[in-house]
């Protein structure tokens, strides 16, 4: 089972680099499909987008080392 501190610190890094690859492609995507928005608008719609990604992220990870473990520790005590 992973510790709250390293579900959060996994959370940090993947919403990080998140938060970079979004800074590239979302003009590209703004472009593509004609939208405007300044620079500004995009890094403030980026850090917006990064704080959802990061809640979502660790609440996943946590429900997963919840719940499936304790399920997973269930099915193995049947087969055996």
């Amino acid at each position: 089972m992973q510790s709250k501190k390293n579900s959060v610190i996994e959370a940090i890094i993947n919403t990080f680099l998140g938060f970079i690859i979004s800074l590239f492609t979302s003009p590209i995507a703004n472009y593509l499909f004609d939208v405007q928005m300044s620079i500004g608008q995009n890094i403030q719609v980026t850090i917006f987008m990064t704080v959802v990604s990061f809640l979502r992220s660790y609440i996943v990870r946590r429900y997963c080392n919840k719940y499936l473990d304790d399920l997973n520790y269930k099915l193995q005590t049947i087969i055996k």
